[in-house]
């Protein structure tokens, strides 16, 4: 009898323990399953794109192929507002991420005046470097991004930025990967409530990824495979929410910040050899539109791999979008100690009038001048 009881009490022991608190797996149960960190020893590179949309020359490439723009939301000015910060990203990252082997630098061609070329860290790549020609000329971000594991000499680990995107304090390569994974965000939302607001051309070409997703995968036996990922003590009681994967054995959406990624390049080689026709038919459109894929998907593909280190929603720092109501936000913000922060051009900044968008852009170059003073060594002397 006292045997069983025994028995009986280590039951509801676990059953407390990966159920009930904290709806998910504890720090120290994490701790025994994932083995202790060792140091670093892969190179990691840095990839930014970036386009000048002021050079007359693009604007005329550009416009000889406007009509074959369907999908008017996603071709706004906001895709291609260029706010004349990108030698702040280069000082964010000598500053603070001085350990990056590589820098790729990627562009339809445009080069700033102030930038060394010459910079040993510096990789210079335009779009016909690394797309394929049949995709050429393009103007769409979906495209280049899909086809960034292309680059020549890119290494198997290498982070994601836009150019709107900021490191803001000093980070160390543990910060993106752990033991040669990417630290990603894995929590089942519900697709109509947590997805970015931007649009709703936005959210039918997340829900191609999904469909991916869920035609590729066994969610259910993904889940049960990485327990102690998907239910991880970094989510806290919010676990509770992937407990619909395993009721439905499919997802709907996920949780995806507006920020910098950390990638394996294997990933997307993976996605292209499975999924060609896709990818080949998402990289044609030469503009944005509804029926391509993101680069949301390589992240949802590592996730369901169980190719990833669990974060928590807000790890990597916030995103706020440029209009009225945030000039005051800007200096705050890069004040944080976020580690990455993100000043998102949208249709809301497309919205506001041209004295607004004056004091957005005086206001983001009083702040970034404050916090960055210094040139960096990508800058010519």
């Amino acid at each position: 009898m006292e045997k069983q009881l025994h028995l009986l009490l280590r039951i509801v022991s676990k059953v407390r323990d990966y159920l009930l608190y904290p709806y998910g797996w504890t720090k120290s149960q994490l701790q025994r399953i994932v083995p202790a960190s060792i140091e670093q020893d892969y190179p990691i590179d840095f990839v930014v794109t970036w386009v000048d949309g002021e050079d007359c020359d693009w604007q005329m490439r550009k416009a000889s192929y406007a009509g074959e723009i369907t999908e008017e939301m996603e071709n706004t000015p906001a895709r291609y507002r260029d706010w004349g910060l990108m030698r702040y990203w280069f000082r964010a990252v000598e500053q603070y991420a001085p350990w990056v082997r590589k820098v790729f630098f990627v562009t339809c061609g445009h080069k700033p005046e102030w930038l060394d070329l010459n910079n040993e860290k510096l990789v210079f790549v335009t779009h016909k470097d690394f797309i394929p020609e049949q995709y050429l000329p393009t103007f769409n971000s979906r495209t280049i991004e899909m086809n960034l594991w292309r680059i020549r000499d890119l290494s198997e680990h290498f982070v994601y930025f836009n150019d709107d995107v900021f490191l803001n304090r000093p980070v160390t390569p543990e910060f993106f990967y752990e033991q040669g994974l990417p630290k990603l965000c894995s929590l089942a939302i519900p697709f109509c409530f947590r997805i970015p607001a931007s649009n709703t051309i936005w959210k039918l070409s997340l829900l191609n990824d999904i469909e991916i997703i869920n035609d590729t995968f066994d969610i259910r036996k993904a889940v049960r495979n990485h327990p102690e990922k998907f239910f991880s003590y970094v989510y806290g009681r919010k676990a509770k929410y992937n407990w619909r994967i395993l009721d439905d054995s499919f997802i709907t959406g996920m949780y995806y910040p507006h920020t910098s990624f950390a990638y394996l390049k294997s990933t997307f080689a993976e996605i292209w050899n499975a999924h060609h026709d896709i990818m080949d038919a998402s990289c044609k459109y030469r503009f944005r539109n509804r029926n391509q894929v993101t680069v949301l998907l390589p992240l949802l593909w590592m996730i369901f791999r169980g190719q990833y280190v669990p974060v928590d929603t807000g790890y990597y720092g916030r995103s706020i979008g440029l209009d009225h109501k945030s000039i005051n936000r800007i200096d705050e913000l890069l004040q944080s100690s976020d580690g990455i922060v993100c000043f998102n051009d949208n249709q809301f900044t497309d919205s506001e009038d041209e004295e607004t968008k004056l004091m957005i852009y005086k206001e983001l170059h009083k702040a970034f001048s404050k916090k960055f003073p210094n040139k960096s060594v990508f800058e010519l002397k």
